[in-house]
């Protein structure tokens, strides 16, 4: 199946995925690592290889969808929480609206926001508030999400 992300500004991300679950308000997807990726900025640095894998989880009624990333040998890397717009999945699609603010939780407990700065009007006022509103329910709900088992959530 595919995952396809519409950024903010139109463009369209489309990966090949694998369905491990659907249920009427969440979709359950794995994708294994095929090219290698960093993440770093004060605070934290991490790099996702081949052969690590992604358990994601996209619900369609909450306000944001979570990567869960894992080495081969299935120990927990990070989680990369996606706050998000509409939602939908078709049986074959599933896509969601990115609203550029991302969380990144580590293995520690340490939770970083991502990409304020890439934001065109400040936090508050972004998509009227609805985007700082749905990061307040994300952060809520990140460390809870990132540490539960995958069908617990």
């Amino acid at each position: 199946m595919i995952e396809r992300k519409i950024r903010y500004d139109g463009t369209v991300v489309e990966v090949e995925v694998t369905l491990l679950q659907h249920r009427a308000s969440r979709i359950d997807v794995i994708h294994y690592i095929e090219e290698a990726f960093t993440m770093s900025d004060e605070g934290y640095h991490i790099t996702i290889t081949p052969g690590n894998y992604t358990r994601a989880t996209y619900w369609i009624d909450r306000p944001y969808n979570v990567y869960r990333w894992y080495d081969k040998e299935h120990r927990f890397i990070a989680a990369y929480f996606n706050i998000v717009g509409k939602t939908t999945f078709d049986g074959h699609i599933l896509s969601f609206e990115d609203k550029i603010i991302d969380i990144l939780v580590l293995p520690n407990g340490k939770t970083f926001i991502l990409d304020e700065d890439e934001l065109p009007l400040p936090l508050a006022e972004f998509e009227n508030g609805v985007v700082a509103k749905a990061l307040i329910i994300a952060l809520q709900d990140a460390l809870t999400i990132a540490f539960s088992p995958p069908d617990f959530m």
